[in-house]
């Protein structure tokens, strides 16, 4: 069975003050608070010996959210708000969960990162419409002047030079939309500095599927938002692309 430890976020920030560990950034620790307290409770649990050690198994898991090789960060809106993290140092991989001030922390496969990641989130069909590709400018301007409002949304696209069919389509695929998450990568370079990569994979569901959108560059450099029907198994490939482009990049 697979090691998981679960605990309040405040016991998790003396445990990785005590270990002189850093957790990737999706994952926010609140202060000690009262210290002597926590630390009692700790041992108490099992989690911090006699000797003052940290329990080995949950020390190493730490060690590996501190200076991972590679890297995928998770904010996910499904139901209640979660921060997620998986990493990969050697043999090893951990995954982290922040849901509200509890924390859980669970060694996991090493192989295979992106679907592990993917599995976060309800396995859903793609949604209905097509791949659409927008200026980002005018998508993020025509968002802001739309609000929650599709049919504004759509109009506001149009406004920002948009053609009528790629509006309505990019508003109908943002309608009514129940849960989100974002997906961010990151990989240590040779001398262990961790390099992100150049976009963060948005993606969001309603009552026909789910959907991606990601930022890139056109070859005269302006910012271009893509976003398409996704399932369960693309989202998946599109973290696991990310992941290797930048493996790549840095070795």
């Amino acid at each position: 069975m697979a090691f998981t430890a679960r605990l309040p976020a405040e016991a998790v920030r003396v445990l990785c003050d005590r270990l002189e560990v850093r957790l990737p950034a999706a994952i926010a620790l609140p202060p000690a608070g009262f210290e002597a307290d926590v630390m009692t409770q700790l041992r108490r649990n099992g989690w911090i010996d006699a000797q003052g050690d940290v329990e080995g198994r949950l020390a190493a898991a730490l060690r590996v959210l501190d200076r991972p090789d590679h890297l995928v960060e998770a904010i996910r809106h499904v139901g209640s708000k979660t921060h997620a993290a998986l990493a990969v140092a050697g043999r090893r991989a951990v995954k982290i969960l922040l849901s509200g001030d509890r924390i859980q922390v669970r060694r996991i496969q090493p192989g295979g990162l992106a679907d592990q990641a993917a599995t976060l989130l309800p396995n859903l069909s793609a949604g209905q419409g097509r791949s659409v590709s927008v200026p980002t400018d005018a998508l993020q301007a025509a968002a802001k002047e739309a609000g929650n409002d599709i049919a504004a949304l759509q109009s506001a696209l149009q406004r920002h030079g948009v053609s009528p069919a790629i509006a309505h389509l990019t508003a109908k695929m943002n309608a009514d939309v129940v849960s989100t998450a974002q997906f961010s990568v990151a990989v240590a370079t040779k001398d262990r500095r961790m390099r992100r990569g150049d976009h963060v994979i948005g993606w969001w569901a309603n009552n026909t599927g789910g959907y991606l959108a990601e930022q890139h560059k056109s070859s005269s450099g302006e910012s271009w938002t893509t976003i398409a029907p996704s399932d369960t198994a693309r989202l998946a490939r599109q973290i696991d692309r990310q992941l290797h482009l930048l493996t790549g990049s840095v070795h």
